[in-house]
């Protein structure tokens, strides 16, 4: 029953989070985990990290192909199961952005998985750098909530003079193509000089 669930809902190298499936099925956690414990000792499923698990796809080179881990981290804290719960922020963002080159060693994602206002972990060898974001995130709000934490914070990771900083973050926002009514819906959650910087930077004007 369980294999055939996994394997209905799971394509190959797609993260299985333990917790979704004892949540989904009812079932206790330890009943799931040995369950899961008996498809990796007969190489059904292969184990990732601790409570992470997933259907290894096949390679004519090595017998296995492993996880990607940005696929992972992607699924964990930015869209999980289906929703999306999260987005890059800080330097890492302002790097996607282009208003710098600087790659941090430490991925920054604002996701509604993360309940303090900031702490690292690791996934595998990777550091992330995860933290609450300031309005609970969704499709909806996601990209007005990226706009808003680079206005917020452009000065502290640009390269660049403050116009050509303004010229590149409304370049980023028009291609967004974020609205101004939910821009001003989660303005309230930012400091006040955010919504100056939004002004002064003409951000409103490129705004959908």
């Amino acid at each position: 029953m369980l294999l055939d669930y996994l394997q209905n809902e799971y394509p190959t190298n797609v993260p299985i989070f333990m917790g979704d499936i004892e949540e989904r099925l009812g079932m206790q956690a330890t009943s799931v985990r040995q369950s899961f414990k008996r498809l990796v000792d007969r190489g059904v499923l292969a184990r990732f990290t601790a409570g992470m698990y997933y259907f290894p796809q096949p390679s004519r080179i090595f017998e296995r192909v492993a996880l990607d881990i940005e696929k992972v981290i992607f699924n964990k804290y930015i869209e999980y199961k289906g929703k999306t719960i999260g987005y890059y922020t800080g330097i890492t963002l302002a790097n996607i952005a282009g208003l710098t080159t600087q790659i941090a060693a430490e991925k920054c994602i604002a996701t509604n998985e993360e309940k303090s206002r900031g702490r690292v972990v690791k996934v595998k060898n990777r550091r992330l750098r995860l933290k609450k974001p300031r309005v609970m995130v969704n499709a909806e709000n996601r990209d007005a909530l990226m706009v808003l934490d680079l206005v917020s914070e452009a000065m502290k990771y640009s390269e660049y003079g403050a116009d050509e900083t303004a010229v590149r973050l409304r370049n980023y926002a028009k291609g967004l193509q974020v609205s101004k009514e939910v821009i001003v819906n989660c303005l309230s959650a930012y400091p006040g000089k955010t919504s100056k910087l939004l002004l002064e930077m003409r951000i409103y004007d490129v705004l959908a």
